[in-house]
């Protein structure tokens, strides 16, 4: 008796071959993606070369946290590093610390309030504080007069005092000290941080000139290009450091398989 075409061996082996495939796929696809990343991982370093030795990677490692005490430190401290390294001829300086956020010890608080209230209590009618010109400026500093009247000697007292709650100030603000640091070195470039996803609409309010002038000037819009990952919203940095330094982004994009740090995207796209 002769078979018909959907009952013959051929047929029946090739179709059972294909589901075998299909479903071998499905079980151990996990399994072939872990081979195929582990081949790359051991290409990876089988053709790494030797880092440029114009390079140097200060490291915030247990070391150093032995050394300076607990993170985080002093923003002072980073200001003095970029001061040295400015000064030793560093031509680019990656500073890999988010700065999005202000740094204030207790002690700078109070200070900043027991300033607050001097200026706007009798003391300062009776000794107005007058802060020094910048250096540089070449504006007149012009003394105010006092409304309060008090004995010459408690009149220097009380300049004196003035004088010691913002020398306290200005070396417990921190903050001040990185800015100016970043901004005298013109070297520095900081991070700020991007939240993948597809924006919806236009952002919430418009990115300051400060940080835009940070972007690309020109990315290729040709929908046959691969086109830069989306994003949704952004984390700047605090003003007075953006203004003060160059910007990038520092992400991280773990592979969802394993989450080893495999690639890393040169360009985001950001309401564009």
């Amino acid at each position: 008796m002769k078979k018909g075409f959907w009952s013959s061996d051929w047929f029946a082996g090739v179709a059972f071959g294909l589901v075998f495939i299909l479903v071998a796929y499905v079980i151990f696809s996990d399994g072939f993606n872990r081979t195929e990343t582990a081949a790359y991982d051991l290409g990876m370093n089988w053709t790494s070369g030797t880092p440029d030795p114009d390079i140097a990677v200060i490291a915030i490692d247990d070391a150093s946290i032995n050394t300076l005490g607990r993170w985080p430190w002093p923003r002072d401290y980073h200001a003095e590093l970029i001061h040295k390294l400015t000064q030793d001829g560093a031509k680019v300086i990656g500073f890999t610390v988010f700065v999005s956020e202000a740094q204030q010890d207790a002690g700078s608080i109070y200070i900043k309030d027991m300033m607050q209230f001097y200026d706007s209590s009798s003391l300062g009618g009776a000794a107005p504080y007058v802060a020094p010109t910048p250096a540089g400026s070449t504006a007149e500093v012009v003394a105010k007069a006092p409304s309060v009247s008090v004995p010459g000697n408690v009149r220097t007292d009380l300049e004196d005092l003035r004088k010691r709650l913002q020398e306290a100030d200005d070396v417990t603000d921190t903050d001040t000290k990185l800015a100016a640091a970043m901004q005298q070195s013109g070297k520095v470039v900081i991070p700020m941080l991007f939240t993948l996803g597809a924006p919806l609409g236009n952002p919430g309010e418009a990115t300051p000139d400060f940080i835009a002038r940070n972007s690309l000037g020109k990315v290729s819009s040709d929908e046959d290009d691969l086109q830069p990952l989306a994003t949704k919203a952004m984390t700047p940095p605090l003003d007075d450091f953006a203004k003060a330094a160059s910007i990038g982004y520092l992400m991280q994009i773990p592979d969802p398989s394993d989450g080893v740090l495999r690639e890393e995207p040169l360009v985001l796209r950001y309401y564009d």
